[in-house]
């Protein structure tokens, strides 16, 4: 995970592969709650790439652990609004109320 934080700090891009295999550490039992800190704040600073998030996204599935949920209607209302600390929020999500709750 080190090697993988120090290419991030240097604000190099991961290859797909790359990105693979670090994720992979992150979720290795061994794996120390201080480096992934490190390797994710790193990552953050730099800006990740889509390939770096669908690489990511990739291993998160291979580790998700199937819930047997019955058939509804949900809502998904996890974003990344604020992020730029404008204390704002997406209409997107708005509208996501209003079409279920409307």
């Amino acid at each position: 995970m080190k090697n993988y934080t120090r290419i991030v700090e240097r604000k190099q891009h991961l290859q797909y592969e790359e990105m693979e295999e670090a994720a992979n550490q992150m979720f290795a039992e061994n794996a120390k709650v201080e480096e992934i800190t490190e390797f994710l704040v790193a990552l953050s600073n730099k800006g990740e790439t889509t390939k770096e998030v669908a690489a990511l996204a990739s291993v998160m599935t291979k580790h998700a652990i199937p819930l047997d949920v019955p058939e509804a209607r949900y809502l998904d209302n996890c974003g990344t609004g604020a992020m730029d600390r404008t204390r704002s929020i997406l209409v997107r999500h708005l509208l996501s109320y209003w079409r279920v709750l409307g």
